[in-house]
C-alpha cells in the first residue's frame, strides 16, 4: 500500500475515534492539508479497494479492512511519538519525528520498541495506542457475555451520535451483551459506567434502533437510521 493511502487511512480513524462518526471530506482535507478534489479522489480509490465506505451526503466511514490497516499505521506512529518523547525528550516535535519514520517502521520492529517502552497505553497525547492483537467486529456480531470496547460509530446523524454520547456509548467505552433477542442483531448491552443499567439495541443492520430497558426503562428509538458501531476486542486487554 502506498504511503499516500497510510496516510489517509490513519487520519479518517483519528478523526472517527475523536468524533465518533463518519468524517467528513472538508475535515480530511483540512487535516491532510490536500484540496477537496484531491480528497473526492483519492476517497473513491480507496472505496473501489474495500477501505472505505463513502456516501455523498453520509461523510466516509472505515471498513473492517480499513480499520486494520489504519491501526497498524496509528499503532507505528504513537509508539515513536511514546519513543521521542520520552526516550529521546524531545517534547515539540515528536509528532513531526514520528511521522517520517511511521511507514518505514516493520511490524516486528513495532513489537520491539514496545516492549523497550513497556508497553504503553497512551501515546503523549493522551490517545490510546491501538494493541496489535485484537479483533475488529460489528455490535451485532458480538456474543452473549461477549465483551469489548467501543472503537467508533460510522454515521454522521447528529441526533443519533447525540443519543449514544448521552448512554455512555462512545470511543473507549468497554462494553458486555447481556443476551440477544428475537432477532440475530437484537442486543441487551451494559455499557461500564452505568453499572447495572442495561440497555436495549435493536435492529443493528436495520434502518432503526432503539435503546430501552434496564432500571430506569429508558426508551428511545431513531427511526430510518442506519446505525453501526465497530468495537475492538483485545485478547490481552489493557487496563
Amino acid at each position: 500500500m502506498s504511503i499516500s493511502k497510510e496516510d489517509y487511512l490513519g487520519e479518517i480513524y483519528r478523526l472517527q475515534f475523536c468524533n465518533n462518526r463518519a468524517t467528513k471530506i472538508t475535515e480530511i482535507a483540512n487535516a491532510l492539508k490536500i484540496s477537496k478534489p484531491s480528497v473526492s479522489e483519492m476517497v473513491r480509490k480507496l472505496s473501489q479497494e474495500e477501505l472505505v465506505q463513502f456516501e455523498k451526503y453520509g461523510g466516509v466511514t472505515l471498513t473492517k479492512k480499513g480499520i486494520k490497516n489504519a491501526r497498524k499505521l496509528v499503532r507505528k506512529h504513537q509508539l515513536l511519538e511514546v519513543f521521542f518523547s520520552k526516550i529521546l525528550n524531545i517534547k515539540n516535535k515528536f509528532h513531526t519525528e514520528a511521522h517520517n519514520l511511521e511507514h518505514g517502521l516493520s511490524e516486528d520492529a513495532a513489537d520491539k520498541l514496545e516492549t523497550v517502552l513497556k508497553s504503553p497505553n497512551l501515546c503523549p497525547d493522551g490517545n490510546p495506542i491501538p494493541a496489535k492483537n485484537g479483533k475488529v467486529a460489528m455490535l451485532g456480531e458480538l456474543p452473549v457475555n461477549g465483551e469489548a470496547k467501543i472503537l467508533f460509530a460510522s454515521t454522521q446523524k447528529e441526533h443519533c451520535i447525540q443519543r449514544l454520547n448521552s448512554l455512555g456509548i462512545v470511543p473507549g467505552t468497554k462494553i458486555k451483551v447481556i443476551r440477544r433477542g428475537k432477532k440475530p442483531q437484537d442486543l441487551c448491552i451494559n455499557p461500564e459506567f452505568f453499572h447495572e443499567q442495561a440497555y436495549f439495541v435493536k435492529e443493528m443492520v436495520a434502518e432503526a434502533f432503539a435503546f430501552s430497558g434496564g432500571v430506569r426503562n429508558i426508551a428511545q428509538r431513531l427511526s430510518k437510521v442506519r446505525l453501526e458501531l465497530f468495537l475492538i476486542f483485545f485478547h490481552c486487554q489493557r487496563n
